[in-house]
C-alpha cells in the first residue's frame, strides 16, 4: 500500500473517529440535560415536554408524542411536540404489541405499516420514518413515538441513544404516575377534612334546628286549626326543614349520606333546586325547565335528587363560562327503557321511565375525556378550581337509585347528560300525624342525655306531654352513675351521640353492661356507626337530627312495644 494510500485511511479513520467522539459528546450532553430535567422540580406534564425537547436534539427527530395504553387496550396520545398528535387513538397492532413488551422497533417507511396506515393522511405526512420507544412506568404502560418526514432516517446511533433514553423517559413517566397519586391522596384528605368540618357543622347547627321543630311542633297543638298563629309556627316549621336539608347536601357532597328513598314527584324536586341555580349561575345563562309529563313519581331520597340536579347544572354552567349560553333541564316520560339495565332491574320487573336531561350549548366534551367523565377525581377544570368529584356523586346516587346515566357530546356541539330512573306508580302511605300519637305512653321512665341544655328544655316537656316520665341530664357521666344506682329503674335511655367526655355510642356499651335489657336510642346529626356495630352497642334505634316530634314519638313507640308494662315505682 502507498504512502498516499496509507495517509487517505488513516485521514478517514480519524474523521469517523472525531465524528464519533461527536456523537458521543452530544449524547453525554442530551442525556445529562435530561437528568436536570427529572432533578427539577416541576409539573409532570411540562417535565415530559421539556424532555421531548432535549431528546430532539440528540434523537433529531421532527416531531414525537408520547402512546398510552387505556383500559380498553387502546393507545391514546397524551403529550406530543404538535397539537396534530395530539388526543389520536390507535388501536394496537402486531407491531405496537412487540413495543409493548418491551422491544424498541424502528419503521423505515411509515407507509408500508398497517398502524401507520390506518391514520389520516396529514398524520402520515409527517412520518416518513418512526421510531417506537417502550416505556414501561409501575402500573402504565407507554410508547415513545418519535418521527421524521425522511424515510430511512433512524439508524444505529439513533437506536442506542433512544435506548438510553428510554429510563430517563420511564422514570419522568414514574414521576407522572407518583404526581397523579399524589394528588388524587391530597384530593382524598381534602375531602376527609371536608367531612370532618360538615360533621362538626353538622351537629351544632342540628342542636339548633331540633329544638325549633320540637318547640313549633309543640305550639302547633295547641294553637286553634287553621288560625293565623298555626299559619306562622307552620311557617316557621318548613324554613327549619330547609334549613334541615341544606345541612344534608353539605354532608352527602363529603359522603355517601344515609339513603332514605321514598315516593316524591320528581318536578317539585326540580323546581326546587331551580330556585337555588338563579341565585348561583351567572346572569349571562339562560336557565330553563321543561316538563312534560305529570306522571313523575319516583322512589327516590329526595335531598338526593336535589344534589344530582345541582351537580349537573352547575357543571354545565361551568363548561359555557363567561361566554354564557342555555341551561335546558327536561323532565318526560321515556319511550324505551335504558338499552343497558342495571344489574339489579329486570326488563319484565320495571316497563315505565322517567327521563330527566341536563343540556348545555358550552364547548363540549372530547371523545377521549367521555371515557372518564364520570371517574372519581377526573376533572378537566385548572388546578384547584374543581375536586373532580360532582359527577361521580352523581353516577353513584342514580345508580344507588337503580337509575342509569349517560352523557352525549361532541366539541363545539355542547354536553347532554341523560338520567333514566325507574317510574312507580303508586304513592307510599303518609307519616303518623302528631295528633294520632299524643297521650300513647304508658308512663315508661325515659332518662335523656345531652349536652345541650337548649334541646333538654324542649325534649323533657315534649315527651311528658305524650305520657312519659322524663328524668335528664346534661353529663352522659351523670346519667351512667343514674343507671348504677337503679339499673332496673329505666325502660328507656334516648342520648346524643357526640358529647363530651364520653359518647353515645361509649355510653350505650356501659349501659349495657349494667342492663343488658335497657334499649338504647341515639339522636345524632352525624354518626358513622352501620347498623350491625349499632346492634352490639344495644342501641334500638338511630333517629337523625334534625327530627320532627313524631318521628322520635315513632321511634319511641316501636323501641318499647315490646316491652309491656312499664316498671312500678
Amino acid at each position: 500500500m502507498s504512502s498516499d494510500e496509507l495517509l487517505r485511511e488513516a485521514l478517514v479513520d480519524l474523521a469517523k473517529a472525531r465524528q464519533d467522539e461527536e456523537w458521543e459528546r452530544r449524547k453525554s450532553e442530551a442525556l445529562l440535560a435530561g437528568l436536570r430535567v427529572l432533578i427539577e422540580p416541576m409539573e409532570s406534564s411540562r417535565m415530559f415536554s421539556e424532555l421531548l425537547e432535549v431528546m430532539r436534539g440528540g434523537l433529531d427527530f421532527a416531531e414525537a408524542f408520547l402512546l398510552l395504553r387505556r383500559p380498553d387496550g387502546s393507545l391514546l396520545a397524551t403529550i406530543a411536540t404538535s397539537e396534530l398528535f395530539l388526543q389520536r387513538r390507535w388501536a394496537p397492532g402486531a407491531m405496537f404489541r412487540r413495543v409493548l413488551n418491551g422491544e424498541l422497533t424502528t419503521v423505515f417507511d411509515a407507509g408500508m405499516n398497517d398502524e401507520w396506515r390506518k391514520q389520516p393522511p396529514e398524520l402520515r405526512a409527517q412520518a416518513g420514518s418512526a421510531l417506537h420507544i417502550p416505556l414501561l412506568g409501575g402500573e402504565q404502560a407507554a410508547i415513545l413515538v418519535c418521527t421524521h418526514p425522511d424515510k430511512n432516517h433512524f439508524n444505529r446511533n439513533h437506536r442506542q441513544l433512544a435506548n438510553d433514553f428510554a429510563s430517563l423517559a420511564s422514570q419522568a413517566l414514574l414521576n407522572a404516575e407518583r404526581q397523579q397519586l399524589e394528588s388524587q391522596l391530597f384530593q382524598t384528605r381534602k375531602m376527609e377534612a371536608l367531612g370532618m368540618l360538615a360533621g362538626g357543622v353538622a351537629h351544632d347547627f342540628n342542636n339548633i334546628l331540633t329544638p325549633i321543630f320540637i318547640h313549633s311542633q309543640m305550639a302547633m297543638l295547641e294553637a286553634a286549626p287553621d288560625s293565623p298563629l298555626q299559619q306562622n309556627l307552620r311557617q316557621i316549621e318548613q324554613a327549619a326543614e330547609r334549613a334541615g336539608a341544606l345541612i344534608r347536601q353539605i354532608l352527602d357532597f363529603n359522603r355517601q349520606g344515609k339513603h332514605e328513598p321514598r315516593s316524591i314527584h320528581l318536578g317539585p324536586v326540580i323546581r326546587e333546586a331551580l330556585k337555588f341555580l338563579r341565585s348561583t349561575i351567572a346572569p349571562n345563562i339562560e336557565l330553563e325547565y321543561k316538563q312534560h309529563t305529570g306522571d313523575d313519581l319516583v322512589a327516590a331520597d329526595p335531598t338526593q335528587m336535589l344534589q344530582v340536579v345541582m351537580n349537573l347544572a352547575i357543571n354545565g354552567a361551568h363548561a359555557m363560562g363567561e361566554a354564557g349560553g342555555r341551561l335546558l333541564i327536561e323532565l318526560r316520560a321515556a319511550d324505551q327503557p335504558p338499552p343497558l339495565l342495571p344489574p339489579t332491574t329486570s326488563a319484565a320487573d320495571q316497563q315505565s321511565w322517567l327521563k330527566l336531561t341536563v343540556t348545555d350549548t358550552g364547548p363540549g366534551i372530547t371523545p377521549e375525556n367521555l371515557n372518564r367523565i364520570f371517574d372519581p377525581f377526573f376533572t378537566t377544570k385548572g388546578k384547584g378550581e374543581g375536586s373532580g368529584m360532582g359527577l361521580a356523586v352523581v353516577h353513584g346516587i342514580i345508580s344507588k337509585h337503580g337509575g342509569v346515566i349517560g352523557v352525549y357530546s361532541e366539541p363545539n356541539q355542547g354536553a347532554s347528560f341523560e338520567i333514566m330512573l325507574p317510574k312507580i306508580s303508586t304513592q307510599s302511605p303518609t307519616d303518623e300525624k302528631i295528633g294520632a300519637v299524643a297521650g300513647d305512653g304508658g308512663g315508661e321512665r325515659i332518662l335523656f342525655v345531652d349536652d345541650e341544655p337548649p334541646l333538654i328544655a324542649a325534649f323533657a316537656p315534649m315527651l311528658k306531654r305524650f305520657g312519659y316520665r322524663v328524668e335528664s341530664t346534661t353529663s352522659p357521666r351523670v346519667a351512667l352513675e343514674m343507671i348504677e344506682r337503679h339499673p332496673d329503674h329505666y325502660d328507656l335511655l334516648i342520648t346524643d351521640y357526640n358529647m363530651p367526655e364520653i359518647n353515645g355510642g361509649e355510653l350505650a356499651l356501659k349501659v349495657m353492661k349494667l342492663n343488658p335489657k335497657l334499649p338504647v336510642i341515639l339522636c345524632t346529626g352525624f354518626c358513622q356507626l352501620d347498623e350491625p356495630a349499632g346492634h352490639e352497642l344495644g342501641i334500638a334505634a338511630c333517629v337523625h337530627k334534625p327530627f320532627k316530634v313524631d318521628e322520635l314519638i315513632a321511634a319511641i313507640r316501636a323501641t318499647l312495644k315490646p316491652k309491656g308494662n312499664p316498671r312500678e315505682n
